[in-house]
């Protein structure tokens, strides 16, 4: 498995783990838990649908993976923080963790582009 490979596996699994946690984080129900929830799934089957792609097989992929990864520790992160605050904070410190979730999103739309360029590229 090349190093770009296990840094997305390492944020496919971050991702499903934050899914779970925003689940259990009590104060967070509601809409804004669904569309995180959602946003983490589509990510993780997004970076999923690209592991088995000639670019993840590459060290040109390294860059982008790490971004991802990143991204993802940051938002793991952010809902680590939230843990122990009462209801009325948890909603206000979940704006920091949907940014962080907006980066993630960025980040994986980015690799996906990358993963898909078309095979009739030369790389050198």
């Amino acid at each position: 498995m090349s190093k770009g490979q296990e840094q997305l596996a390492a944020t496919v699994e971050i991702c499903r783990a934050l899914a779970r946690d925003m689940e259990a984080l009590p104060g967070l129900e509601g809409e804004r838990m669904k569309a995180a929830t959602a946003m983490l799934e589509g990510i993780a089957k997004t970076l999923e649908s690209v592991a088995d792609t000639f670019f993840l097989q590459t060290n040109l992929c390294v860059y982008f993976t790490a971004r991802c990864l990143k991204a993802a520790r940051a938002a793991k992160e952010a809902l680590g923080n939230l843990e122990g605050v009462s209801s009325g904070e948890v909603c206000q410190g979940f704006q920091r963790v949907e940014r962080e979730l907006a980066s993630l999103e960025k980040a994986a739309k980015t690799l996906a582009d990358k993963a898909g360029m078309p095979q009739e590229v030369t790389l050198t």
